[in-house]
């Protein structure tokens, strides 16, 4: 679930954190891309409601989602816009030779970002078919 405060974009997890979007981990990114996309073919049920002073002034309602609404209930272009942003952001890094061929698969990429330091994969996770399904 996403949430705007201040011009900041954040995601909400299931134990209700926040995390800014641009600090997830990319494996998180896009595990979240993946949970949306299983969600709109499975559909979803969203909850609603109010309390109020008496029984008469409380009132709840479901509504069942699937497919595009999902899609855009949970913010699936949002997250698609930054795991852009990220692969530019990593293929500019790779073109100006700031990334070697050499770094662990399992090594996240926003670590190699805040290290700054000399690193590269030997097989290229950000090539669409190392994650099936994600990219259409």
């Amino acid at each position: 679930m996403l949430r705007y405060i201040d011009g900041v974009t954040y995601h909400t997890d299931r134990e209700g954190r926040q995390t800014p979007i641009q600090s997830l981990e990319l494996s998180h990114l896009i595990n979240i891309i993946a949970f949306i996309k299983r969600k709109a073919k499975e559909g979803i049920t969203i909850m609603y409601g109010t309390d109020g002073v008496d029984v008469d002034d409380m009132h709840y309602d479901e509504d069942y989602l699937e497919g595009k609404e999902v899609r855009k209930y949970l913010g699936l272009k949002v997250y698609k816009k930054e795991l852009k942003r990220r692969l530019k952001e990593f293929e500019e890094l790779k073109s100006k030779k700031l990334l070697k061929d050499d770094f662990e698969a399992e090594d996240t990429y926003s670590d190699h970002l805040r290290r700054k330091s000399d690193c590269g994969v030997g097989e290229d996770p950000f090539e669409e078919g190392c994650h099936p399904g994600l990219w259409g």
